[in-house]
């Protein structure tokens, strides 16, 4: 949830370019059960045939430069994302699966627009705009993930790493809800903040006005503790705890100007980061803790 990588500049910014890649799609008539059926394929026939299309992009540049990175994004990215989309989109699935699959063809094809948005900032060196777009396309591929599971994906929309997101892992909505609200509201102050400069004392300047709503999505990710049904959430919990934490300490440096210590106590919180974001993702969460290093 919470996240503050607050301290890039120009020449130490990276691109984060995730790797899963997935769509799905359904379709099918009415009727009984076994019309639905006949006229699309079964769930299992589904996915056995998408999640070969869902393969890995092309291997991203290792150069920092932001027209290099712009100029992956733009001609081998978004077209090898778009080229998936157009072959799962030939599938045919059966009705009852299609609502799921068209949430995640539509989260997939937002995420993809988002990339063309950023690296059109990357290109202009408009590295606002392109901490606003990482935290946008976070959140867009957490809504994709989250459907990929309800979909039932093995490969499309699943974690590269580590066991595969599903349904029965996620919280209850009674949480999801009330949780996601908090912390887009938090995400919201952050990127309505824009920083003239990276230095340490503006960005704690932005730290600062953007903490009081990260204390309230704070406060409302402990009083759902009571009605969580999954152990993880409390662990996810406490090291959004640890987050708020650590980002008192980056103000700190970042207002006396200490800037050794101000870049070391946001590496510091990116790890933490780095722990809860598969937490997050596996609780079902399309905001908290998925928003990216500079979001919630």
């Amino acid at each position: 949830m919470l996240r503050f990588a607050l301290g890039r500049t120009a020449s130490a910014l990276t691109i984060a370019v995730l790797l899963a890649v997935a769509v799905a799609a359904c379709g099918s008539g009415g009727g009984t059960t076994s019309d639905k059926k006949s006229s699309g394929l079964s769930d299992a026939a589904f996915i056995a045939q998408a999640d070969p299309i869902c393969t890995l992009p092309p291997t991203a540049p290792q150069a920092q430069d932001p027209i290099v990175q712009a100029k992956y994004i733009r001609e081998k990215l978004v077209p090898f994302r778009r080229q998936v989309v157009v072959a799962l989109r030939k599938l045919q699935p059966n009705q009852a699966l299609k609502p799921k699959v068209d949430r995640y063809i539509a989260a997939t094809d937002r995420v993809t627009d988002l990339y063309g948005q950023q690296a059109a900032a990357l290109a202009k060196k408009d590295y606002v705009k392109v901490g606003d777009t990482d935290v946008l396309i976070s959140q867009a591929q957490a809504q994709r993930n989250r459907a990929a599971a309800e979909v039932g994906f093995k490969r499309c929309g699943q974690p590269t790493k580590g066991p595969r997101v599903t349904t029965a892992g996620f919280e209850s909505a009674a949480v999801l809800t009330p949780a996601d609200a908090a912390c887009k509201t938090a995400t919201d102050a952050i990127l309505a903040s824009k920083p003239k400069d990276f230095q340490p004392t503006t960005l704690a300047q932005k730290l600062q006005g953007t903490l009081p709503a990260q204390k309230r999505a704070l406060a409302t990710l402990d009083s759902l503790r009571a009605k969580a049904t999954k152990p993880t959430y409390t662990q996810f919990a406490d090291l959004e705890a640890k987050r708020y934490q650590q980002a008192l300490k980056i103000l700190d440096a970042g207002k006396a100007n200490r800037k050794a210590e101000f870049e070391r106590l946001q590496r510091e919180d990116a790890q933490l980061y780095a722990q809860g974001e598969p937490l997050a993702q596996r609780l079902g969460f399309t905001v908290c803790g998925v928003s990216s290093a500079i979001g919630f």
